[in-house]
């Protein structure tokens, strides 16, 4: 059987965003073409104002985004998409660093949290949506910043 033209354009959005992520330590290009270098030193915005844009974007309040207890599939899904959009536009903070921002969670932990990312990025079409979203609403604040 022959898959529809739109099945075919997804899968093959899908592929391109799997090589775009084993770039990130190269150079990351998001979603809308803004496009930033690992080592670009004024990224425009702190770790706490992209948690405080996820947090906004995904309705949940910053105290459960960055408390110690796991929470519900919103409050986890709007951490996973905190600590990944931090790990792009922080490249060179330490996955320590970055968990300081979650109650002093471990590198271990960011690990899993970046790998559950990557899965329901590929899997879950509204967790795609919605983490396309933030990271589109970031760079306009990046942009907005610049100026």
């Amino acid at each position: 059987m022959i898959k529809p033209i739109d099945e075919l354009i997804e899968d093959r959005v899908r592929a391109i965003e799997r090589d775009f992520k084993e770039l990130r330590g190269v150079s990351i290009v998001l979603t809308y073409g803004y496009k930033i270098e690992k080592n670009q030193s004024d990224f425009y915005i702190t770790p706490q104002e992209i948690i405080d844009c996820v947090a906004y974007m995904c309705n949940v309040p910053v105290e459960l985004i960055q408390g110690i207890k796991k929470g519900k599939t919103e409050v986890c899904d709007a951490r996973h998409i905190a600590v990944v959009e931090i790990i792009k536009f922080h490249p060179k903070l330490t996955l320590k660093e970055v968990g300081s921002y979650f109650a002093g969670r471990d590198h271990a932990t960011m690990i899993h949290s970046r790998n559950i990312y990557n899965d329901l990025f590929d899997t879950n079409r509204e967790f795609r949506e919605l983490a396309q979203r933030v990271c589109a609403w970031i760079a306009k604040e990046i942009e907005a910043k610049k100026y």
